[in-house]
Parts: C-alpha cells; sequence; structure tokens
C-alpha cells in the first residue's frame, strides 16, 4: 500500500539533497509530488521535474479553483502543491514525497490524515548559514530573512511523526531511508492492507 512522506525543513538544512539522494538510490519506488511555484527557475532546474513554474495570475487561478491542497507565500513567491498531483500517484500504488515548509506540512495532514510526516533539523544554526551561502543562489537579504525564518520553522519541529538530524549526510538518508521501510509495517498500513486477514483470525 502506497504512502505519502510529507518532509518538512527550513531553507538550507538539506532536505532537497537527502530526497534526490535517496530517489537516486532507487531501491524504494519513491515519487517526488511536484509543486507549483511563481519563484523564477534556478540554474539547472527544469518546469515539470523541480516544479511547474507558472505566473502568479495562473497561480491564483488555481487557488480560486481550490487545486491546492495547501499552498503559501514565501519570501515573495507562491508554492503549492495540487491534490491531482498527489492523488493520481496515490491510486497508482505509488510511494510519494511531498516536501514541504511547515505551514504546508500542517495543511496536508489535516487532508491526508494516513500522511507520515518527517522533520529534518540541522546540527547548528551556522550550518544553515553555510549552506546557504555556498549555495549562492539567493542575495544577502534573502539569506538573513531565512535565517530569521528558519528559527520560527524550527519551532515547529515536534508536530512531525519522525525526526532526522542531518549532521552525518549519508546517515540521514540511511535514517530516511528506514523510516520509509518500517512506515509500511506500522498499524494504519497494515490494517487496511490486510484487513480481511485481521478478520478472519479474529472471529
Amino acid at each position: 500500500m502506497a504512502n505519502l512522506f510529507i518532509i518538512t525543513a527550513p531553507s538550507g538544512v538539506g532536505k532537497t539533497s537527502l530526497i534526490r539522494e535517496l530517489m537516486q538510490q532507487d531501491v524504494l519506488s519513491i515519487n517526488l509530488a511536484i509543486s507549483h511555484t511563481t519563484r523564477p527557475a534556478r540554474d539547472g532546474e527544469r518546469d515539470g521535474v523541480e516544479y511547474y513554474f507558472i505566473d502568479e495570475l495562473s497561480f491564483k487561478k488555481m487557488i480560486n479553483d481550490n487545486d491546492f491542497v495547501e499552498y503559501a507565500e514565501v519570501f515573495n513567491n507562491f508554492y503549492g502543491t495540487s491534490k491531482q498531483e498527489i492523488a493520481n500517484k496515490l491510486s497508482e500504488n505509488q510511494n510519494i514525497i511531498l516536501e514541504i515548509d511547515w505551514q504546508g506540512a500542517k495543511i496536508a495532514r489535516k487532508v491526508f490524515k494516513d500522511a507520515i510526516s518527517i522533520f529534518i533539523l540541522p546540527p547548528s544554526i551556522g550550518t544553515i548559514e553555510k549552506r546557504l551561502n555556498i549555495r549562492a543562489t539567493d542575495n544577502l537579504d534573502i539569506i538573513k530573512n531565512r535565517l530569521k525564518q528558519s528559527k520560527i520553522e524550527l519551532s515547529h519541529y515536534d508536530e512531525a511523526d519522525y525526526l532526522i538530524i542531518n549532521d552525518d549526510f549519508q546517515q540521514a538518508v540511511q535514517d530516511l531511508h528506514n523510516i520509509i521501510v518500517a512506515s509500511h509495517n506500522n498499524i494504519k498500513t497494515m490494517q487496511k492492507q490486510y484487513s480481511e486477514l485481521i478478520e478472519s483470525l479474529l472471529k
């Protein structure tokens, strides 16, 4: 039975790199839920791969049509994940990763009540600042704003089901892998998948 995994972390913690590495291993048949955004594509990003890049007018039309399971404005850009994107993949029995901020995660958990949420923490605030500077995709004002926002986001770590510390990258990838594997044997998943067997055993 397929599961939806909601992965949350502040900018600079490394969640995108962790997810990319996990998917490259390709042993768990995981798909990434592709979100829509109004921000410009960064170097190397492709429409329909990292994001669906659309203009603000199109995004607001999708809001009015109630197409999003969640959406948020982050640093003057809109991000959102369509309900259809997730529903289609779950119906095809595909495991899905939804990579969003804590605000979106909170909303998504209300819509997909069986979703499994994972929060990724950095080993220190200094690590976030270093990674944002190395990434060199934002100017200094945006980096300062992201660092300020990070402390707010970090305070929501305990809303998740699982917690990973991204200190050792390979260990964090393994931790993420282990959570996904273990989730297929949790009570809710097994009850749904083997409902007839369980019912027959309890007669």
